[in-house]
């Protein structure tokens, strides 16, 4: 059973932490072939400059708390990616402002008959608006575009798309409250509850899993 819980820099334990360096680089440097510094001291992580004290984290993990899927919340007020490293994509003046937050580092295997992905993009928009968040901005690929309005989530780009080594990026606008999300997790929490009946009357259901999958806010 997968849990996805919300948790800020400093309430990951070290193994935690560490097993959240080894995912994203399983899944960013080797599975996608992303380029990215780092600044993990050990071979094998992927960390950043923007993962710091502030940084809120959105985790998927099952019930040996082994990572499965992931996705970054940093507030618009200090640096982050989009103003720091993709500030070129907006049309726009970049948001600094308190009511905004940024979400990178967006990943998850594909699980649950391929929906934790969404599960773990809603659960972290409701994050960031429980911490007063209106706006949520991102750079990602058209691809990740097309999939997110497949599943019923708003957005609006802050710019056009452009080329960006082997990549075309562009930044999007997510409202950090959305019915439909809203939806979803009300679902999903539901379900959940029941395969925690399931469990408790010793009947659990089998099981669904796979490969880890490229769902990946770009950065």
């Amino acid at each position: 059973m997968i849990t996805v819980i919300s948790r800020h820099e400093s309430q990951l334990s070290p193994a935690l932490r560490d097993d959240l360096g080894r995912y994203r680089h399983a899944v960013f440097i080797k599975q996608l072939g992303w380029r990215l510094p780092s600044s993990a001291s050990q071979c094998g992580q992927e960390l950043d400059q923007f993962d710091h004290a502030d940084t809120r984290y959105t985790l998927a993990l099952d019930s040996d708390e082994k990572v499965h899927g992931c996705a970054r919340l940093l507030p618009t007020t200090q640096p982050y990616l989009l103003a720091d490293v993709f500030s070129f994509l907006c049309d726009r003046p970049l948001p600094r402002q308190h009511d905004t937050w940024e979400i990178s580092r967006f990943a998850a295997s594909a699980l649950e008959g391929g929906k934790l992905p969404m599960r773990v993009f809603w659960h972290t928009l409701h994050t960031a608006w429980t911490l007063g968040a209106n706006s949520v901005v991102a750079v990602t690929t058209p691809a990740l575009e097309r999939y997110f309005l497949r599943h019923g989530v708003a957005l609006s780009r802050l710019g056009q798309p452009q080329r960006v080594n082997r990549d075309h990026l562009l930044a999007l606008d997510f409202a950090a409250y959305q019915k439909n999300g809203r939806a979803a997790l009300y679902t999903q929490s539901a379900a959940v509850a029941s395969l925690n009946q399931a469990f408790l009357r010793g009947n659990p259901p089998p099981t669904r899993g796979g490969p880890p999958a490229g769902q990946a806010l770009r950065e």
